[in-house]
């Protein structure tokens, strides 16, 4: 099988009257960053969540690992709407997870402070902050 160039591609998406992406806000390296710190971010918030909220504790392992998935979650959401520079992606998917959480008895609270952790890790990432910003304010509306 032939291989297609690069500019082929290109090529083609031009003919097909699709722009070409507009990447200029990605020269700041803060999706990248967040990709490589995933990890320490989700174990931070996890440290966090069991010394604010001792309840937490005592979590199941079944508990704790749904835990550990939505704190990863709400990271590879936020690069994801740094990435494609559309910080409504973050605060869509925050409403989505509030509901989801809400309806099996979680407090808003707990997506609020994994928020207000990421904002404090990631306040040198200006995108990242304000991506976070809009995902607290759209918590604000959430019934409690």
């Amino acid at each position: 099988m032939a291989r297609t160039s690069p500019s082929a591609y290109a090529s083609a998406s031009n003919s097909l009257g699709v722009p070409p992406a507009r990447l200029a806000h990605l020269t700041d390296d803060e999706y990248a960053s967040l990709v490589r710190r995933r990890g320490e971010l989700i174990d931070s918030a996890l440290a966090e969540l069991r010394e604010r909220v001792p309840a937490a504790r005592a979590y199941t392992a079944a508990q704790l690992d749904a835990t550990v998935s939505d704190l990863g979650h709400i990271v590879d959401f936020l690069a994801a709407a740094v990435y494609v520079d559309d910080a409504s992606l973050f605060s869509e998917f925050v409403e989505w997870l509030s509901g989801i959480l809400s309806s099996r008895g979680v407090p808003v609270g707990a997506i609020a402070l994994p928020l207000e952790h990421y904002a404090a890790a990631l306040r040198d990432f200006p995108r990242a902050a304000r991506t976070l910003a809009l995902g607290s304010a759209a918590l604000l509306g959430m019934p409690r």
